[in-house]
């Protein structure tokens, strides 16, 4: 009898508590704001590549587009101005490692860790979007700024990383 006042008493609490959490707002800890903020960063993204798409344009056309769009902030002078740039963008993802491989005077080689390749699932697809769509974004993106500062970029994926090369033309 005790077990099934408990049992009854349990469940009564449960709605009760269920009841009262569905009329009061989220309250998210910082934690939780900085992964939410980098998954609609992320998002955006994924759903501007599918619209492109879907108006017949392809991820470079939009990789270009962003790199028209976004180049003329870009005031770097050194490849490692470049890499500057980059770090500071891609510390928005939660989970995020980068590591100098080689450097010398107008070379920068450096690899990223791919944190947001988990938002892609079993099927490296989200929205419409695979992984390969997204970094190819990116890496046009990133292939424009550099030759509008002068330099040439090369990226290529292994395992978990983005290997990226960034020399003075």
């Amino acid at each position: 009898m005790v077990k099934k006042i408990s049992i009854i008493t349990s469940i009564f609490l449960f709605n009760l508590n269920f009841l009262s959490a569905q009329n009061e707002l989220p309250d998210l800890s910082e934690e939780d704001r900085w992964n939410r903020a980098s998954w609609l960063m992320d998002v955006s993204n994924i759903a501007a590549i599918n619209y492109a798409k879907s108006n017949g344009d392809n991820v470079k056309d939009y990789g270009n587009y962003l790199g028209k769009l976004y180049a003329p902030g870009w005031n770097a002078k050194t490849p490692w101005g470049m890499v500057r740039g980059m770090v500071r963008n891609n510390q928005t993802f939660p989970g995020f490692e980068v590591e100098i491989l080689d450097q010398k005077e107008n070379m920068v080689k450096f690899r990223m860790n791919r944190p947001y390749k988990a938002r892609f699932g079993d099927n490296k697809e989200v929205y419409g979007v695979t992984i390969k769509e997204y970094e190819k974004l990116w890496s046009v993106f990133h292939n424009h700024l550099a030759n509008h500062l002068g330099f040439n970029y090369n990226e290529k994926i292994k395992d978990d990383w983005r290997v990226i090369t960034i020399r003075k033309k």
